[in-house]
């Protein structure tokens, strides 16, 4: 579930939707568990690369109660993961999908070239810090040529 960065115009600004507004999608789910503690553990279709603490955001679950976000518990293999939940008692009936949660921004403004985007956070007690990205392709006079390097 690696993201990369190229060098084609409109690569950020489909990085930041993954990151900011979609979330990440892992691999297919093999099976899912919830153990003694009430804890829920994935055992995916391939490596994740997912880290502790990092949150994770379950759907398509049935009982519909287990769609949500989650903390990541432990990491015991590259294909598994248990997430910090208190579902103690209760059994998975239908496996989802999971992704890494996103960053909890929303677009504002897209253009209609597709290569303009406004982010701003949904959180509506913090403050709204607008994120401006801009990867119109430069016609070599009215803005940056397009040797100039790309960064966030």
């Amino acid at each position: 579930n690696g993201l990369t960065l190229g060098n084609n115009w409109g690569d950020l600004i489909r990085l930041l939707d993954t990151c900011l507004v979609n979330g990440l999608p892992l691999t297919s789910i093999t099976s899912a568990t919830i153990d003694a503690q009430g804890d829920i553990t994935l055992n995916l279709y391939a490596a994740h690369n997912c880290m502790l603490f990092q949150i994770i955001e379950l759907s398509g679950f049935t009982p519909a109660e287990l769609n949500g976000k989650y903390r990541i518990k432990d990491v015991p293999s590259v294909n598994q993961i248990i997430l910090k939940a208190e579902h103690v008692g209760k059994s998975i009936n239908t496996t989802g999908t999971a992704k890494l949660a996103s960053l909890g921004y929303e677009i504002i403004f897209r253009d209609t070239n597709d290569v303009k985007r406004v982010y701003r956070a949904k959180n509506p007690t913090a403050q709204h810090p607008f994120i401006r990205v801009d990867e119109t392709i430069s016609d070599g006079v009215n803005s940056y040529s397009s040797a100039y390097a790309k960064s966030a």
